[in-house]
């Protein structure tokens, strides 16, 4: 099952039943961005105007599993242009994933300011598929093409750095939430200077969303990079541009390790 359809969860008014399904797992939790990427497309239908997606904050309170979620959907305000939303994922009975969406509309920009240009480096034709290397690699990468130029998790790199080319699978439908499940592709950029695996999970996620994509891209390329590590936690921003250099959104995280386990 695609990213795309993985992420569809039924609505029926202020609740939304979805079904995480065999495959998208990672360590004891499914894929961050499935459950970001289904919260958004839910919480899309209380926003009835078609304003933008605008910014996504993300709390990861616990693990969702593979099975089924519910989620209870709330609209905290629809001003006369900013819509806030907010998605609770419950599993078993807990509370696994909080999502806050803001839509918005466009608005006259006083003091205008060019986004930063996308490194230049190679394009995804001169670089090698990442080979699926089951038991080694999570089983959704399957669902998706990537291309590494920099950061493979425990490689004992010397730079806390992610540089990916990544696309879902020919096929797979694009809209505003697929920048979710692209941005939460790559491994945290801390994890490449690891010699070896080790229990960690994202603990917070924000994204800010400058353009949203559209069906003629092909490609996306993703950088990423840790400004600060200590305490168990690591500071970790992201970029996400179109392959035209078109920089769609950024991304902050906040990634944690788990002592002792």
């Amino acid at each position: 099952m695609n990213l795309h359809d993985a992420s569809n969860w039924r609505v029926e008014g202020h609740r939304a039943l979805g079904q995480i399904p065999p495959g998208w797992s990672q360590g004891r939790a499914s894929f961050g961005g499935l459950i970001v990427q289904g919260a958004l497309k839910a919480l899309r239908t209380l926003e009835p105007d078609g304003r933008p997606l605008r910014s996504v904050l993300t709390n990861f309170v616990g693990p969702v599993r593979e099975g089924p979620v519910e989620v209870e959907l709330r609209l905290l305000r629809a001003g006369r242009s900013v819509t806030h939303t907010q998605a609770t994922v419950v599993q078993e009975g807990t509370v696994r994933t909080v999502v806050i969406a803001c839509f918005g509309s466009a608005r006259p920009t006083r003091l205008a300011l060019p986004s930063p240009p996308m490194p230049d480096v190679p394009g995804p034709d001169a670089l090698a598929p990442l080979p699926f290397i089951k038991g080694v690699l999570p089983d959704f990468l399957q669902q998706f093409d990537v291309r590494v130029l920099d950061g493979i998790p425990f490689s004992k790199s010397p730079r806390p750095r992610v540089q990916w080319w990544m696309r879902p699978i020919a096929g797979t439908p694009i809209d505003e939430t697929t920048l979710a499940g692209l941005s939460d592709l790559p491994p945290p950029p801390i994890l490449p200077m690891a010699d070896r695996p080790f229990p960690s999970s994202s603990l917070t996620w924000q994204m800010d969303v400058l353009e949203a994509p559209t069906a003629a891209d092909e490609w996306w390329f993703y950088e990423g990079a840790a400004s600060f590590s200590g305490d168990g936690y690591a500071d970790l921003m992201a970029s996400l541009w179109a392959q035209d250099g078109r920089l769609l959104a950024r991304g902050r995280q906040l990634f944690t390790e788990f002592s002792g386990r």
